[in-house]
């Protein structure tokens, strides 16, 4: 109960408030000569014209920078291209091959000589197939050893497998042939996606021809001070003949 009451007393005296100045508004518009209330209705005009061309600056503004920054996300995304991740497979011994579409990461690096002594270290190596082929295979070596090998040109790198996972080692193999053999396509994709990206970069960022209009729209509105100027002249000459109160 007592919270209804404050509420009520509360909107009472808001309400009351408003109509408060709200009369007293009248009042001094009522008061007011022919030639101030002109002046009045000027300014009133003209600082709604300004805010409302300063509005259109601000939004104008807003926009060219959004398609700016839209712009720069894509060009960010283009350089991304050919980065997507396609596969993996974890040995028997924690070891993993990672496949990227532009490369592979392999544990265990070394010449073809040594390859094979202390599969357990975790030593990695990120191979990037534009800096040459690789061939991945599934070889068995003994009764019971399964291994999934990415080899090139001085480089070689491997994964025991678990004997019933043969299939996804190789279809990670089969992933891993094909990214090598598809790298000149997906480089070029990628530069492709980067011009693109950049001329539309530099072109969003070259157009501002919205800001300019909005900035010449608000210099204009600044500009426009004819009616006041000469509402202005006529409360002067109304006070210096004494008609009106110069401080009201």
């Amino acid at each position: 109960m007592e919270i209804v009451l404050v509420v009520t007393a509360i909107v009472l005296l808001a309400s009351g408030t408003g109509f408060y100045l709200y009369r007293r508004h009248q009042r001094m518009l009522a008061g007011m000569s022919l030639d101030q209330r002109e002046l009045y209705d000027a300014e009133k005009e003209y600082n709604r014209e300004v805010k409302k061309a300063e509005r259109s600056l601000w939004t104008a503004t807003k926009a060219y920078e959004a398609r700016v920054m839209w712009a720069e996300a894509k060009l960010a995304g283009a350089r991304k291209h050919g980065e997507k991740h396609l596969g993996s497979y974890r040995g028997v011994h924690g070891n993993e091959i990672k496949l990227w579409e532009n490369r592979v990461r392999v544990p265990r690096t070394g010449t073809k000589e040594d390859w094979w002594s202390d599969v357990t270290k975790r030593f990695l190596r990120e191979h990037y197939f534009r800096d040459g082929p690789v061939e991945a295979r599934v070889e068995s070596h003994g009764a019971d050893e399964l291994y999934l090998v990415v080899e090139g040109d001085n480089l070689v790198g491997f994964v025991q497998c678990k004997p019933d996972d043969a299939p996804k080692a190789r279809e990670l193999a089969v992933k891993i042939n094909n990214a090598s053999r598809s790298i000149d396509t997906v480089l070029r994709a990628r530069e492709e996606a980067i011009a693109r990206a950049t001329a539309d970069l530099q072109a969003a960022r070259e157009n501002r021809s919205g800001v300019e209009e909005a900035t010449n729209r608000l210099e204009v509105a600044k500009a426009s001070t004819q009616r006041l100027d000469s509402a202005r002249k006529s409360v002067e000459a109304q006070e210096q003949r004494g008609e009106i109160d110069s401080g009201g």
